[in-house]
């Protein structure tokens, strides 16, 4: 099996896998995502289709006023995630002595019970609903599995494995016999643009002497991705293993060389689209295709002003959803949109410091200045991926205070 987080990726991977070996290729490999085996595994095994809750903040707001709590929604859906299923607690014991470790608010005795108390609530109301989110899904699926003397899977390959929280972990652990050449991992916590922290060794998955660190870039030009990764500052990082990941960019290195990034700072909304057309109609003029170009953007808020503007110029553009795209035309989507794909150039809109970081989804520092910090960071990571699917041409444009995660265009942290 080949795995990654996101289903257009996958889609991607098959796609590729299929073009670069062959059809036949695909009668013994079986491309994926995470969710997507969760789901079949558990289908399979209760059978009935799961229902799934997407939204499950919401739920956890509903908890909050009915049971009268001092915490946030978002605080608890983040303790939940982050330690009660992330090391599959499962009594109140168990979450009692659990370890808190990177969460940003200490809690007492009297605290944990309180949220234990919302917990068994928010469990009670999704069984009553008969419903279960990916993460509990894919627990239960890797129950299943570690049942099975035969797995399913005599390989596994996995992608942006930085995408990944404990519970998938565990099912993919639970989906081959561990031998050894059973798993191969590649990730970057550069491009973790999901709240997950996993530790692959507590999950059964040793890389201890095994792991190797990719500095050659083979997309993206020298000068776009030495702009790039000074978009991610002087940041920590974690090695995916509970260790750290020095950021020391020095060798890092792309053997292909073009032209630096561009930035506009415009004076108004229309201003920014009416830069934006004139450029992609330079690179169309240039000779780009229309589908080698993308425009993105933090949030969607202005892609139906973008279309509007492309079509005006008479281009002709394509919204990438869940689906790979099969019409024509200049791809518009957003920066999570992005994740695994290339494109020859690429536009990223509303580059100003309301939009990135997304102040929306961003925990107060008031409320929990760790989680806050690590909010900022997801916020630095995502646009280092929006930047780093450009292969020949980056250009970024903004009105109002330019984000303060966008260096100069002159900026270069490589040499």
């Amino acid at each position: 099996m080949l795995t990654t987080f996101t289903r257009n990726l996958a889609q991607l991977i098959e796609r590729d896998l299929r073009e670069l070996a062959g059809g036949d290729v695909l009668d013994a490999v079986e491309v994926l995502n995470v969710d997507r085996l969760a789901y079949r595994v558990v289908q399979d095994a209760e059978g009935v289709r799961p229902a799934i809750v997407n939204d499950i903040v919401a739920w956890w707001r509903d908890v909050v006023d009915e049971q009268g709590l001092d915490f946030t929604a978002e605080f608890l859906n983040n303790e939940w995630e982050q330690v009660v299923l992330a090391q599959g607690c499962s009594s109140r014991d168990e979450y009692l002595t659990a370890s808190r470790a990177g969460r940003g608010i200490s809690l007492g005795r009297r605290q944990r019970v309180d949220v234990w108390r919302a917990v068994e609530a928010l469990n009670r109301k999704l069984v009553d609903a008969d419903k279960r989110t990916y993460l509990q899904l894919a627990d239960v699926a890797a129950g299943y599995l570690a049942q099975r003397k035969i797995k399913p899977y005599q390989h596994v390959i996995v992608d942006e494995a930085q995408d990944l929280h404990e519970s998938q972990w565990r099912l993919l652990r639970a989906a081959v016999d561990e031998h050894p050449d059973d798993m191969f991992i590649v990730g970057d916590s550069h491009q973790r643009i999901y709240d997950r922290r996993s530790s692959l060794r507590k999950v059964g998955i040793n890389i201890v002497g095994r792991s190797k660190k990719l500095k050659i870039n083979y997309r993206t030009t020298h000068e776009i991705l030495g702009w790039s990764l000074s978009v991610l500052g002087e940041t920590d990082f974690d090695d995916l293993d509970d260790g750290p990941e020095t950021n020391d960019f020095a060798g890092y290195h792309s053997f292909l060389h073009g032209a630096r990034p561009m930035s506009v700072e415009a004076g108004s909304a229309k201003e920014q689209l009416d830069a934006l057309v004139d450029q992609v109609r330079a690179w169309i003029d240039g000779g780009v295709e229309e589908d080698e170009i993308a425009v993105t953007a933090r949030a969607s808020s202005s892609f139906d002003a973008v279309e509007r503007a492309l079509r005006d110029g008479g281009m002709a553009s394509c919204r990438l959803g869940q689906e790979l795209p099969t019409g024509i035309g200049v791809r518009v989507g957003t920066m999570h949109r992005m994740k695994g794909l290339e494109f020859r150039c690429v536009a990223i809109i509303d580059c100003d410091d309301d939009n990135m970081p997304a102040h929306w989804y961003v925990t107060s520092a008031a409320a929990d200045p760790v989680q806050h910090e690590v909010d900022v960071v997801r916020e630095r990571c995502l646009l280092y991926v929006a930047c780093t699917r450009a292969r020949e041409a980056l250009w970024l444009g903004w009105s109002g205070k330019r984000s303060r995660f966008v260096p100069a265009v002159d900026s270069e942290m490589m040499t």
